[in-house]
Parts: C-alpha cells; sequence; structure tokens
C-alpha cells in the first residue's frame, strides 16, 4: 500500500461524491435556500449534516448492495413515498413566507441537523453508491470489497465525505452569488425551488408509471 494509492482512492470517492451531489435534489436546493435567506455558515452546517449520511449512504449501499436496490427499486410503495415527499416539501417553499414576513416558530432544527433529516429521507443515493461500488471494483481502479483493508475504506469514506461538502459549498457560494447580483430573485427563491421539486416529482412519477 503507497501513499500515491491511498491519494487515488481519496480522490475517487471524492470526485465520484462531488457528481453525484451536483444533481437537483431536496439537499441541494436546501443549501440553496438556507444561504441564501440567512449566511453561508448556516449553508455550511446543514453541509456538514448531510455530508455524514452521506458516508452512510456509502455504507449501507457497501454492505447490503442488490438487497437496497431490490428494496428501493423494486418497491412501488418506497417509490410512492418519494414522489409524495418531493411534492410535500415543494409545496412547503412553494408557499413558505419570505424571512422577513414569517413569524420565527418557538423552535427550529438546527441546520446541522436539517442536513441529517433531508439527507436520511432521501434513499436515492443508496442504488446511487451500489452501482458506483460495483463499477469501480470491476475497473480495478480501487480496493472496495471485504478483502480491503481498513485504511482502504477510510480513506475512501474521507473523500466521499469531502466530495459531498465540496459540491454542498458551491451550491451555497452560487446562490449567494445569484442573490447578491439579482437581489429580486431572493423574493422568488423559495417559488423556484419549489418548482424544480415539483419536477422532480413528476420524473419520478413517470418513471413509476413506466417502468
Amino acid at each position: 500500500m503507497t501513499t500515491l494509492e491511498l491519494f487515488l482512492h481519496f480522490l475517487i470517492g471524492l470526485g465520484v461524491s462531488f457528481l453525484g451531489a451536483l444533481p437537483l435534489g431536496i439537499v441541494n436546493l436546501s443549501v440553496v435556500d438556507v444561504t441564501a435567506n440567512e449566511n453561508f455558515r448556516a449553508g455550511l452546517n446543514l453541509s456538514f449534516g448531510a455530508s455524514i449520511i452521506e458516508v452512510i449512504h456509502f455504507l449501507l449501499a457497501f454492505w447490503l448492495g442488490a438487497l437496497v436496490i431490490e428494496l428501493l427499486e423494486g418497491n412501488v410503495y418506497v417509490q410512492v413515498f418519494v414522489v409524495v415527499l418531493f411534492v410535500s416539501i415543494g409545496l412547503l417553499y412553494f408557499f413558505k413566507k419570505r424571512k422577513e414576513e414569517a413569524k420565527c416558530p418557538a423552535y427550529q432544527l438546527s441546520n446541522f441537523l436539517k442536513g441529517i433529516v433531508l439527507s436520511a429521507i432521501n434513499p436515492q443515493a443508496i442504488p446511487f453508491w451500489v452501482f458506483v461500488i460495483a463499477g469501480l471494483n470491476s475497473s480495478g481502479w480501487v480496493m472496495l470489497d471485504e478483502m480491503a483493508g481498513l485504511q482502504w475504506m477510510l480513506i475512501f469514506l474521507l473523500g466521499v465525505w469531502a466530495g459531498k461538502i465540496l459540491a454542498l459549498v458551491l451550491f451555497g457560494k452560487l446562490s449567494l452569488l445569484i442573490v447578491s447580483k439579482l437581489s429580486s430573485i431572493s423574493g422568488w427563491m423559495n417559488k423556484i425551488i419549489g418548482g424544480v421539486l415539483f419536477l422532480i416529482a413528476g420524473w419520478q412519477m413517470i418513471h413509476l408509471f413506466t417502468a
């Protein structure tokens, strides 16, 4: 085991996790919303929470593999749950009042816990990691099987965590840039995010009926 090989594992974990976090979903849209309406640190805290669950999703995919895919993609109830989830959160964003108009509730989850919850109720990352692990193992680029040493796995997991954080920080930075350049868009941010979530739910529903 060389330092170069370990660094390669880290880079591949980071790269795959970063690319997997780029498609619009509940977590990265929430980072956009929190960063735009509060501040960059709030979005960063949410990102840290979500990145922890990303590592757990990877571990579930590693240990359970095909069983998870069968449960998530072969179970119509799980697929309906995902559609309802996206629609419900989309409605919450669409009708959410702007920060200065809304009354603050007596208790709110911290942004760190929001990141954990939002990532945990969105299990779509698990099938993604199942296919990634299978593809990487077959390519021979990395060692991600039961015979791999603990160091290989820990370094790859560190890359997965770092890639998720990097992608979500990028979303947060872009949201600050957009809002600062186009201040008029801030009032429409929640409706834009809600609309995107409706589109994602629609795509999931099409997949449900055509599968």
